[in-house]
């Protein structure tokens, strides 16, 4: 019951249908929300609970875990709307998570949430920026050429993005590398059925690196230039940009403090763009270890445990990986631009279709609740009829009585409490205006009252 709870709060395998509609929001909630907060919740309470999983449970956990990254990495594959993709890909990261805690690696879960709420937030955030600049397109096909126009988003995005396929010097380098050694150690040392956790985990780092990489040449690619050229001339604007606005920052006049700087250096570079750049900067491997590469010195690890021995093997094969992701995909996808510019027909193969539509379990579950609520046996009927005869009956009842028993509030309100407080307020005043008259700067009357006081207080001592 409890992983039931996590399935449909971190959008589990068969339960991830609504995170993409979800996404639907504005995007620094997706950011905020969706991608580094709520939907994580699942996963913080897996590890929690930590210590009651059962190896059989863990084994469920975790192949879960696996087949829900492996099934969103092919569903972010075939989307075309940006945050389409940035969607799945928080479901398939979920899945890493949870395979993780599956198997036992806490701490390694624990590091990749981490990680992923940065670099993830970074990327829903540039993608915000490019959906306002383009007056709330999201179709990536008719985006492209936008490396030279949002040269800094384009830099934010692209560390992000490398932080999220896990590549050297980034968070997420190293906490993907964590949990796919960790895959890989629960394979290799336990049953043979449980091989099929590795290989799907290292399958979904294949697919990410694909999505990522057909995400980033369709919104900011121009077609027919080369991407290195680009990124090489677009890299060195936006550094000589950075450094003549710090020059002009450190060389301003000493006038106003330094805190009036900041705002100022963050007026001129634009809180979009400040943001994004910072959660990029986080996104770099010193936040998490004074080593890019070993993950021994993972201050996580160090803290929380959890690394216990290491393949050498594992960052080669992430990294042929990488290179097989980016030389396919990039070829693939620019294949894929032509067309639709040219209006060419494009084969459209039957598992793309599935992809695209989550292999039809949307449209699998609103045709199985449409026949449970609307069938022959229509359990609406006894539903609605509890609501109208019971439930309307019973809010009318008390709505009714409600309304008679402020009408006898208001009545005891304005008859008595109000009544009674009015009086008090005349008697006060009617008083004071007595008073009052007694104050009028005599002095030879003041004395003859405190005489007479005196007097009266002397004869009523000596009587007593």
């Amino acid at each position: 019951l409890l992983f039931g709870g996590v399935m449909a709060k971190s959008a589990q395998l068969p339960l991830q249908v609504w995170l993409p509609d979800a996404m639907e929001g504005p995007t620094p909630a997706s950011a905020l929300i969706h991608a580094a907060t709520m939907v994580v919740a699942g996963v913080f309470l897996l590890g929690r609970i930590s210590p009651l999983i059962t190896p059989d449970a863990g084994f469920f956990i975790s192949i879960t875990g696996a087949l829900t990254s492996v099934i969103a990495g092919f569903s972010a594959l075939y989307q075309y709307d940006i945050k389409k993709v940035l969607a799945f890909s928080t479901v398939s990261q979920l899945g890493f998570m949870v395979a993780g805690m599956g198997m036992g690696e806490v701490a390694a879960s624990f590091f990749h949430l981490t990680t992923h709420a940065f670099f993830k937030a970074g990327l829903f955030l540039c993608a915000g920026a490019v959906i306002s600049y383009l007056h709330h397109e999201q179709d990536m096909r008719k985006m492209g050429d936008l490396i030279r126009k949002m040269p800094t988003v384009f830099a934010a995005f692209l560390i992000c993005s490398g932080a999220l396929i896990g590549l050297p010097l980034s968070g997420g380098y190293l906490s993907k590398e964590s949990i796919l050694n960790a895959a890989w150690i629960y394979g290799l040392q336990s049953a043979d059925h449980k091989l099929l956790v590795p290989a799907l985990l290292t399958l979904t780092s294949f697919l990410t690196t694909c999505y990522v990489v057909r995400m980033v040449v369709m919104v900011f690619f121009q077609r027919e230039d080369s991407p290195v050229e680009i990124i090489l001339d677009t890299t060195k604007k936006t550094v000589d940009g950075a450094l003549k606005t710090f020059k002009d920052l450190l060389t301003a006049d000493n006038k106003g403090s330094g805190e009036d700087r900041i705002i100022q250096f963050i007026r001129n570079l634009g809180i979009y763009d400040t943001a994004t750049l910072g959660l990029a900067f986080c996104s770099f491997w010193f936040f998490y270890s004074s080593n890019p590469i070993h993950l021994k010195e993972v201050w996580f690890f160090r803290e929380f445990g959890g690394i216990k021995e290491m393949y050498d093997w594992l960052p080669w094969l992430v990294g042929f990986l990488f290179l097989s992701g980016l030389l396919i995909t990039y070829n693939q996808t620019l294949e894929e631009i032509r067309r639709y510019y040219f209006k060419e027909p494009a084969p459209q193969p039957r598992f793309s279709r599935l992809a695209r539509r989550q292999f039809y379990m949307d449209d699998l579950y609103e045709r199985l609740f449409r026949k449970i609520f609307t069938g022959r046996r229509n359990i609406l009927k006894p539903v609605s009829y509890i609501e109208t005869a019971w439930i309307d009956a019973a809010v009318v009842k008390i709505g009714k009585s409600s309304i008679y028993f402020a009408k006898i509030a208001g009545k005891l309100e304005k008859e008595v409490i109000d009544a009674s407080v009015m009086g008090f307020f005349a008697t006060v005043k009617s008083l004071g205006n007595k008073i009052r008259k007694w104050g009028n700067g005599n002095i030879q009357l003041y004395l003859l009252g405190l005489i007479v006081a005196l007097a009266a207080l002397v004869f009523i001592l000596i009587i007593l």
